[in-house]
C-alpha cells in the first residue's frame, strides 16, 4: 500500500560555529509564536512586514534571528502538484 504522507524529521541535527551559542536553553518545543511566554532571551525589535515570524534571541549583547519556516505548506502544494500529474 502506498502512503501519501512524507514523513516529518524525527530529530533536529544542531551545527555549532566555535564561539556561538548552542540555543539548548530556547523552547524548541514551542511554536515561535509561543516563544515569548517560555523564555526571557527574546528582543523586541520594529516588526516589518514578513511571510515569516521572525523572532531575535539575545545572547550576551548578540542578536540572533529565528523565523518560522515554511516548507510544510510548500511541500504540501508539490506534493499535491504531483499527485495531480
Amino acid at each position: 500500500m502506498e502512503s501519501n504522507s512524507i514523513e516529518e524529521p524525527k530529530s533536529t541535527d544542531i551545527f555549532i560555529r566555535p564561539g556561538h551559542p548552542d540555543f539548548l536553553d530556547l523552547p524548541w518545543n514551542y511554536p515561535l509564536i509561543k516563544w515569548s511566554k517560555h523564555s526571557s532571551r527574546l528582543e523586541l525589535l520594529p516588526a516589518e512586514l514578513s511571510r515569516h515570524t521572525v523572532l531575535f534571541v539575545n545572547y550576551d549583547g548578540l542578536l540572533f534571528g529565528k523565523r518560522t519556516e515554511r516548507c510544510g505548506s510548500y511541500r504540501n502544494r508539490l506534493h499535491k502538484k504531483f499527485r495531480r500529474n
